[in-house]
């Protein structure tokens, strides 16, 4: 074999090597390595709660669910979270075995036969893992505060799915939003908008700095309440709801422990009152 055929087998070589190593690092290992966060959440279809659900079950994992309860992103000027709620048949004691099995987990505040509180910091995140008594199945909630790149990546996708041109559209509500955002969400089978007539359809809801007085605000619904007439009041939230155009419309105001007065507007499409 001859210097020049030596060097056709060289670069040969040379190049499978690198096919190999490109097969591996973008095909094969991204299939069994657990995904980052932010690659997790690049492209997000608010119109269900399968992302949430898909990020909890990839991350820390979701132990003995027999179905999900309730789900939610919520976030505002201070922190981020997501939040995923479900109900097993399994024991505070296994559940506790589990989440304490995580890398970096440990206990936090009460723990005993009837309670849970585990903590798993990880990739610039914190999972919090509680539960709650319920007399048909236990029920546990895991609490991701995010980290700070990551809640960014899913506020920009969320401020898309629900722009800020959906509020002003009804005159009313544009005395009540003129401030600065403080926050927002969106939901899936929380409250009885959905949880009774359409399970799991979002709520988006924003919510904004209010510089008038809790006065002002009732004012504002007053109007609401001339101008739409189907519309209820609950009391376990302390909000309103109107229907307009076909989707529900939910206002409220409350006053944050810092002192901030603030209204927040949800929006929930197609829903009868």
């Amino acid at each position: 074999m001859n210097k020049k055929e030596n060097g056709i087998y060289r670069i040969i070589s040379i190049i499978l090597i690198i096919g190999i190593t490109i097969l591996l690092v973008d095909v094969i290992l991204p299939r069994y390595l657990p995904s980052k966060p932010e690659k997790m959440l690049e492209e997000i279809d608010f119109s269900s709660s399968d992302w949430i659900e898909n990020y909890a079950e990839e991350t820390g994992g979701v132990y003995g669910k027999d179905f999900y309860i309730n789900t939610a992103f919520t976030y505002n000027v201070r922190a981020s979270k997501l939040i995923a709620t479900y109900a097993s048949q399994k024991t505070v004691e296994e559940a506790r075995e589990y989440y304490l099995s995580l890398p970096g987990a440990e206990l936090s505040g009460r723990n005993d036969e009837t309670s849970l509180n585990v903590v798993v910091p990880e990739d610039g995140q914190t999972l919090r893992v509680y539960n709650y008594y319920s007399s048909v199945s236990r029920v546990f909630e895991l609490e991701y505060a995010l980290a700070p790149s990551t809640a960014e990546l899913v506020i920009g996708q969320l401020e898309q799915a629900f722009p800020a041109a959906d509020l002003s559209a009804i005159p009313e509500v544009q005395e009540l939003i003129s401030g600065e955002v403080f926050g927002g969400y969106v939901r899936y089978g929380y409250d009885q908008l959905d949880a009774f007539t359409h399970p799991y359809r979002p709520i988006y809801s924003r919510a904004f700095y209010f510089s008038g007085t809790e006065e002002n605000f009732l004012s504002v619904i007053d109007k609401m309440a001339a101008n739409y007439p189907e519309y209820r009041y609950d009391q376990t939230q302390d909000a309103y709801h109107f229907k307009i155009k076909g989707q529900i419309v939910s206002l409220g105001y409350f006053v944050t422990d810092l002192g901030e007065a603030v209204v927040s507007v949800a929006f929930q499409q197609d829903l009868p009152l």
